[in-house]
């Protein structure tokens, strides 16, 4: 008979092999586990973790932060480091799917600092990844960057495979964000073929995933839609409610930028009603962030207004969330008496709920103002009436970044109520505040302006005291700069500055919203344009089908065609097919060169054609072939002396920079219907005709 200890560590241990594969069956075993094993004991504590961390697997992240913030309490009380280390990365996967950012930092700093003091490499490397992964995710990119290549430096002999998988995909995603897709794609497929050679599926999804960004960024729309809806319909995404938020929002960008606002609006709704996400959270924000852009893209205002809304509820609810967070971390970390805590916990709590009301009430009022607007200079005199009555600001202006041209342009500048201009800002401009904050993505501020440089402020009123440049990212571009001045010393202090990067948000969406708008009109200029310039092509090569390139006659499908049709028709009587072979045209290609033989084709095609009358027709149908369908002369002399001309006409000379060339040609002519009833019949009759001059010494005419 198995003992109780034996029984929990086989639950524990197939638990730990089942996590990703089956994270629900995985749980029923780590809360047997916890059931039959002792209050306080390590593989309780074990167990617990297993169940927080098979939660994150599932997608229940405020459920995981439930299970695993006692287990991290055990922990702490009991000395367990191995799983307080680990209980820690867990807890920090969990804060940063929930999108409470400082929590999830705090968690993954403190599992680090846990494995450096052990030094113990192989446990370092899963918070090195993830405090990268977060960096990422928050659009600290430099950061990141910096964390993933500490890791890369160091000995990861005795790092797993499936980290240092991870590791190549978070190396990926940074070079998409650098846009190096060629060396991004080149890491992805080495990094697929070894998730595949070791079945670890989900970073093949991950991999998958990242290929249909890239393909999204590169234009290949339609291979990014196919991409990214067969990872939508891989089973493993049934439960990796994460991984398919990131899935669910490029396929949205992906149909965006095919055009199509519609489905991409549908999709995303799909992620919602599909995935279950919590009210309040951040992922679902991520999501409404891009569902209210497609409801205006369909000038849907009333689900644009109620996703804005909703946006501005989630956010408010996750600003006080994760500020509660990290006060309860300090505690863990700092071991203070749970009375000193609480107290504490209260007057923050009071604190927040305070800032969080003021706050909620001007963002309700920027969203509302500046969502009505698809007009930059509206836009502006609007975010200055909200600003001056609450922020005492007498300076507002916005700038978009101009890649191409390296500056940055104002789109509006309102200084104490008067709209006013100013010149480009060069992005290589020394000193300026507004490179600075688009360079670093950080917001810059001045508290004090001592010495105002003129060269560095904008605006003709006012003297500003404080000054506030904010960089406008959305979806992680950066769309340029919005900034602020007062005449106040220090006015953009902690609080304040919390709020301008929160309203930011809201600036950036009405920005993107207006370029995009701008864009669509720009696009349908260049869609009527490249619509003409189609319609021209399609007339050249329809031209080019039907005639010859070198003389622009006509050529054989042209004369087929004609003649198919004059037969049908037989409404105009009898008519004349006239075969031309011109005579020693070769001679003239070896002798003087192609260029001055095409120049002898062209010259005759067009003598040919200006000795015909209206309604007679001239093709080329081979090198120095020509056929001629004329109208039926009234007797034979007439004919005879249409054709006598018609040689002397080809027979004139050539006059080109080498020489006068001179050739001759053998006319043969068919009669219609006496000498055939088909281009084929007509085409021989007259070849026989012409070639009976050719036997009797070219140069000549002879009419059936």
């Amino acid at each position: 008979m198995i003992d109780s200890k034996t029984q929990i560590e086989r639950w524990l241990d197939e638990c730990w092999d089942r996590m990703l594969s089956d994270p629900a069956g995985a749980r029923l075993l780590a809360e047997q586990a916890l059931q039959l094993a002792d209050d306080g004991s390590e593989p309780a504590c074990r167990a617990q973790l297993y169940a927080g961390l098979c939660d994150i697997y599932l997608g229940e992240f405020e459920s995981a932060v439930s299970v695993l913030s006692p287990a991290l309490k055990l922990a702490l009380s009991k000395g367990y480091r191995q799983n307080l280390l680990r209980i820690n990365n867990a807890l920090g996967m969990s804060y940063q799917s929930l999108g409470r950012y400082s929590a999830a930092y705090d968690h993954y700093e403190y599992a680090r600092d846990l494995a450096l003091d052990a030094n113990d490499i192989q446990r370092l490397t899963p918070p090195m990844l993830n405090l990268a992964d977060l960096l990422f995710d928050m659009g600290h990119i430099e950061s990141s960057e910096l964390v993933l290549n500490d890791i890369l430096g160091r000995d990861l002999t005795e790092a797993s495979e499936d980290n240092l998988i991870e590791a190549c995909i978070l190396q990926a995603q940074i070079l998409l964000s650098h846009v190096r897709f060629d060396d991004a794609e080149c890491i992805l497929t080495q990094t697929e073929a070894w998730a595949r050679r070791v079945d670890f599926h989900y970073a093949l999804l991950r991999c998958k995933t990242l290929r249909g960004r890239m393909y999204r960024l590169r234009g290949e729309i339609n291979d990014s839609i196919q991409v990214l809806s067969d990872v939508l319909d891989a089973p493993l995404m049934k439960s990796e409610s994460q991984e398919a938020i990131a899935v669910y929002l490029e396929l949205g960008k992906a149909w965006f930028s095919a055009g199509n606002p519609k489905q991409a609006v549908a999709v995303l709704n799909d992620a919602i009603a599909r995935l279950g996400l919590a009210k309040f959270s951040t992922l679902r924000l991520k999501i409404l962030e891009q569902l209210a852009y497609g409801y205006q893209l369909l000038d849907d205002a009333t689900q644009e207004a109620a996703t804005l809304w909703e946006m501005r509820t989630i956010e408010q609810s996750a600003q006080v969330q994760d500020a509660l967070l990290t006060v309860q971390l300090r505690e863990y970390r700092q071991q203070q008496s749970q009375d000193q805590l609480e107290q504490k916990l209260k007057e923050r709590e009071n604190q927040l709920l305070k800032q969080s009301y003021e706050r909620l009430q001007m963002l309700n009022d920027v969203a509302h103002q500046i969502t009505m607007t698809l007009n930059f200079p509206e836009l502006g005199q609007r975010l200055y009436r909200i600003l001056a009555e609450h922020v005492d600001v007498h300076f507002v202006s916005l700038t978009t970044l101009h890649e191409r041209e390296q500056q940055l342009t104002f789109r509006f500048i309102v200084d104490e109520g008067e709209r006013i201009t100013a010149p480009d800002i060069a992005m290589d401009k020394r000193g300026s505040h507004t490179v600075k904050a688009l360079a670093t993505q950080k917001p810059v501020v001045i508290n004090d302006v001592q010495r105002l440089d003129r060269d560095h402020v904008v605006g003709t009123g006012t003297s500003p005291r404080s000054m506030l440049f904010v960089p406008l990212i959305l979806e992680d571009e950066v769309l340029g700069v919005f900034s602020m001045q007062s005449p106040k010393p220090n006015r953009f202090l902690d609080y304040e500055l919390e709020l301008m990067v929160a309203i930011s948000k809201f600036i950036a969406i009405a920005t993107a919203n207006i370029l995009s708008h701008d864009k669509v009109r720009e696009l349908n200029n260049i869609l009527t344009q490249e619509k003409q310039t189609i319609l021209d092509a399609q007339a050249r090569i329809e031209h080019m089908a039907y005639h010859d390139t070198l003389t622009t006659l006509p050529n054989r499908q042209a004369l087929q065609e004609v003649i198919e049709e004059r037969i049908k028709a037989n409404a105009d009587g009898p008519f004349h097919l006239v075969y031309i072979d011109l005579d020693g045209f070769k001679p003239v290609n070896d002798r003087y060169g192609h260029r001055h033989g095409d120049r002898v084709l062209r010259d005759i095609a067009k003598r040919v054609k200006e000795a015909l009358r209206t309604d007679d027709f001239a093709a080329r149908i081979g090198g120095d072939e020509f056929v001629l369908l004329i109208e039926a002369f009234d007797n034979r002399k007439d004919l005879q002396a249409f054709l006598n001309r018609l040689l002397t006409v080809i027979q004139e000379p050539v006059l080109t920079d080498a020489a006068g060339i001179v050739v001759s040609a053998s006319i043969g002519a068919a009669r219609y219907p006496d000498n055939g009833v088909t281009l084929d019949a007509l085409m021989h009759s007259a070849d026989q005709a012409m070639y009976e001059i050719k036997r009797n010494g070219k140069g000549g005419v002879m009419a059936l």
